[in-house]
């Protein structure tokens, strides 16, 4: 399809968790050509390994870039947030053919590094990595605020999930138990807050021993 390059210009990127944030004037020519043309003449088969190799970008992210193009081009649909890099782009290769603009991608591509290609697959996988991480992480303070707000409801006030002043629970995992409140279950968590299987289903509750006989 494509062939690796000899040579390579330097993207500009600010890193974080290693995401581009920063796109280039070769960048941005790749996305004008995109929105213009679309990629069938380049012989793409996977947008998206095209853009994750190529530009070091998730398609989703890509595509975003787009919309700024598009609102350039035609100032009514789009995105009204374009940079610098993407309006020079316009100015410049704006009014190339497809043939034109198409021989302008192939020597951006030709200008590409086999190194090159690869950290931009890294910083792509890093930056999913890390998007999959916060999800996670706030997923979890989602429940966390959960629990707490199911706790302050069941068993009074407290300023945090942790600081609750309790004994862990003696139960293990599989230990049939007798809820005062909710009558007998089988223990699928222990800790401080425990989940138990209720006839009624899995409820999250704060052992404390008096509320268990």
């Amino acid at each position: 399809m494509m062939k690796y390059l000899k040579k390579f210009k330097i993207f500009e990127y600010k890193t974080g968790p290693k995401i581009k944030t920063r796109w280039s004037l070769n960048d941005a020519i790749i996305t004008l050509y995109y929105e213009k043309f679309g990629f069938r003449k380049l012989g793409v088969d996977d947008e998206e390994i095209f853009i994750n190799k190529y530009i070091g970008s998730t398609l989703d992210s890509f595509k975003m870039q787009c919309l700024n193009v598009k609102y350039l081009l035609n100032g009514e649909e789009g995105l009204s947030n374009a940079s610098t890099a993407q309006r020079n782009a316009i100015e410049q290769y704006g009014d190339y053919s497809e043939s034109e603009l198409k021989d302008v991608i192939e020597d951006i591509l030709d200008s590409m590094s086999e190194e090159e290609v690869a950290k931009n697959i890294e910083r792509v996988e890093s930056n999913i990595q890390w998007k999959e991480e916060e999800q996670d992480r706030k997923l979890k303070q989602a429940r966390d605020e959960e629990d707490l707000k199911n706790i302050k409801q069941k068993y009074g006030d407290v300023k945090n999930v942790k600081d609750i002043d309790t004994a862990e629970s003696p139960f293990n995992v599989g230990d049939p138990v007798n809820h005062v409140k909710f009558g007998e279950g089988i223990v699928k968590t222990t800790g401080k807050i425990m989940e138990i299987e209720f006839e009624k289903g899995v409820k999250k509750v704060l052992y404390k021993p008096e509320f268990f006989n």
